[in-house]
């Protein structure tokens, strides 16, 4: 690697824009101290076994979208590199104080060569979110529950009972499962003992009415966990989140850096107070279903391994101890999010669940990357069966024009890159005569893209809400950023124009081992047209789909659903 001569500026902000000459080291380190870094938080997590204010912080969470720990080890790593190649730097911008000291304390002769370290934290403002953050998740606790006290009804279960929890969303019908779709559908069990328990994702506290009422009319049944709580729980988790700020943390050193000041600073930030506070309440849950004498057949849950999913455990795996507890991971593999990985540590600490449920056969040995005693088994993939419905049967031959599919990823920033490439790529689009169908992700607010799609002046553009699946069934081409949707099109005979972001954040989640005759990368408007032109005119024949389709997603039937159902708890 050549590297410049002279760098300015180097910024290792969370969201900062990193030299562009910097960005593959920056992703090769994140990929290549994945278990380094995962050793160094069971280092600083031995002895915190029964301590579950330790589990329930972010400091032991892994979890990138919450705490910046990762990220700033890994710009410490690089900045070593390029210290090491004796490149002249002038400043360094960081999000916050505390990794400035780190980086003093790791590299002494910065100040020796007049490099600036420049903090870019608003400092007030971190002080209030900090101090009023906690009180509003409290209060806005206290409103759901009371609301949840008025206009639902508690229910009275039997030990046939199988309990799942499940994410709803105000933009998805309520009885429209985008999670465990035809779970009910092919199981021969009697359905009227299936509970789902709501995780509500992005409702105001003025959309709690409707949306129980509309459980109360849904065709499936629901528990609703805020019913069988007290206000005392709601206190209760209130004070033990605020004690994560007590933790004591060994002295961790992490390639020579000292990470234990970052984990303390991590807990007093309360960056993720709300999922702290929550993973509390679903820890009394199920005491409070324990101390109603009820008695639960099986448990089911969209587990993604994090505060709330081990707070969840936490209160199973306690209160429930011999109950069937079905962790299900029911998405494509995503190897780069360290969180979504269970360890040992945590497995003896009893906050993940007895069985990790996969997608794929392919997933089973990579979920066990940090954890070879960790039960996974696979399971069917309840969110992909368009893969092996829906696009069996393309009928491309009388539809007027070659058809792109442009998924937008929920990171805002690279998805406004991807429509400004669009706007770009336009008058060669408009001459080939493409239609071009664009999905805003579902997590993603329309309204943030709409006028900007609006001015991109294709001849042929569609703004579409039908489901990924559905979509791509009738594409030719997909253009993505790093999301699963690629592993998705690969499989139903879809080619995919890879968009390889500048961003540092970029990491390409298609499995290593697909043929690239499948998809190829581009960087800008250039690249992209080169894609375009020369999939139109090669058409490319896939052999052995369906043998990729059963390595990663496992058919939904009446035979797989009733394997997932009936797994037996694992022996200690």
């Amino acid at each position: 690697m050549v590297w410049k001569n002279c760098m300015k500026n180097l910024d290792f902000r969370v969201k900062g824009e990193l030299d562009s000459s910097l960005v593959v080291q920056y992703r090769d380190i994140y990929i290549n101290i994945r278990k380094e870094y995962v050793d160094c938080i069971n280092r600083a997590s031995n002895g915190q076994a029964k301590n579950l204010v330790w589990w329930f912080g972010g400091g032991s969470s892994r979890d990138d979208g919450t705490s910046n720990i990762y990220h700033y080890m890994v710009c410490a790593l690089l900045l070593r590199e390029i210290l090491n190649k004796d490149c002249r730097i002038n400043t360094i911008l960081v999000d916050d104080t505390v990794f400035k000291k780190v980086l003093l304390e790791t590299f002494p002769d910065l100040l020796d060569h007049n490099i600036k370290i420049i903090v870019c934290e608003r400092a007030m403002y971190q002080v209030l979110v900090k101090l009023f953050r906690p009180v509003y998740i409290f209060l806005r606790g206290l409103l759901e529950f009371s609301m949840a006290k008025i206009y639902v009804n508690k229910i009275k279960l039997s030990r046939k009972t199988t309990i799942i929890s499940t994410y709803v969303q105000p933009t998805v019908d309520i009885d429209d499962d985008r999670y465990f779709p035809g779970l009910l559908e092919n199981t021969t069990e009697d359905v009227s003992y299936f509970y789902f328990v709501p995780r509500f994702h992005g409702y105001n506290i003025f959309e709690y009415k409707k949306v129980y009422q509309a459980m109360h009319k849904s065709k499936k049944k629901w528990l609703v966990k805020e019913k069988y709580l007290k206000i005392s729980d709601y206190f209760f988790a209130f004070f033990c989140s605020l004690k994560v700020t007590k933790n004591k943390i060994p002295k961790v050193e992490f390639f020579g850096i000292s990470i234990d000041r970052l984990l303390k600073y991590e807990s007093n930030q309360h960056r993720d107070f709300r999922s702290t506070f929550n993973a509390w309440l679903n820890f009394r849950f199920f005491m409070r279903l324990s101390q109603d004498g009820i008695v639960i057949k099986r448990i089911i849950s969209w587990h993604e391994n994090n505060l709330v999913d081990k707070g969840w455990n936490a209160g199973i795996n306690k209160f429930f101890p011999d109950v069937l507890n079905i962790g299900y991971q029911g998405f494509a593999r995503q190897p780069y999010i360290n969180y979504l990985y269970s360890t040992h540590i945590e497995r003896r600490a009893g906050i993940i669940p007895n069985i990790v449920a996969v997608i794929g056969d392919k997933d089973i040995e990579e979920r066990r990357e940090f954890d070879r005693g960790l039960s996974v088994v696979p399971s069917p993939a309840f969110r992909f069966q368009h893969i092996w419905r829906d696009c069996q049967s393309k009928n491309k031959k009388d539809r007027d024009a070659y058809h792109i599919l442009i998924a937008l990823p929920e990171r805002k920033d690279v998805a406004n890159e991807m429509i400004s490439m669009l706007h770009l790529a336009t008058p060669i689009l408009n001459k080939i005569g493409v239609k071009c169908i664009i999905k805003i992700h579902p997590d993603s607010n329309n309204d943030t893209y709409m006028r900007k799609i609006y001015k991109i002046k294709l001849q042929k553009i569609e703004l579409s809400d039908k489901s990924i699946g559905k979509l791509l069934c009738n594409a030719d081409l997909l253009i993505s950023a790093a999301s699963s949707v690629c592993l998705e099109a690969i499989v139903t005979g879809v080619y995919v124009a890879l968009y390889e972001s500048g961003s540092y954040a970029f990491l390409n989640l298609i499995p290593p081992e697909i043929d690239s005759c499948h998809w190829k990368g581009f960087h800008d408007a250039s690249e992209l047209e080169g894609i375009i032109k020369h999939h139109i005119s090669n058409k490319i024949s896939y052999d052995n789909l369906n043998n990729l389709k059963e390595q990663y997603f496992i058919q939904v039937n009446q035979d797989t659903v009733a394997t997932f159902l009936n797994n037996s708890v694992p022996h200690s």
